[in-house]
């Protein structure tokens, strides 16, 4: 995978090292104006959404049933991505 570069109206220009780029994750990069010298430090976002760890919002319960019997469990699952289940 190649360096992210981005340019503004041709007075700012960064690059996002190709160690730098992962899913999901928040970069930080230093830019330099090529007029007058000034230094701006942009977020880029790169993947969209952060991720967020799943959480039991509503943990599923415990069940006694007989020996060959079926067992049905609710739960309410978040996260970023979504859980899938």
């Amino acid at each position: 995978m190649a360096p992210i570069q981005f340019k503004q109206n041709s007075k700012t220009n960064g690059v996002i090292p190709q160690q730098q780029q992962q899913p999901q994750q928040q970069q930080t990069q230093q830019q330099q104006q090529l007029r007058g010298g000034q230094q701006q430090t942009p977020q880029v976002v790169v993947g969209g959404a952060a991720i967020k760890a799943p959480n039991f919002t509503q943990p599923p319960q415990p069940a006694i049933v007989a020996l060959g019997s079926d067992a049905t469990f609710t739960a309410k699952i978040t996260g970023q991505p979504a859980p899938q289940i």
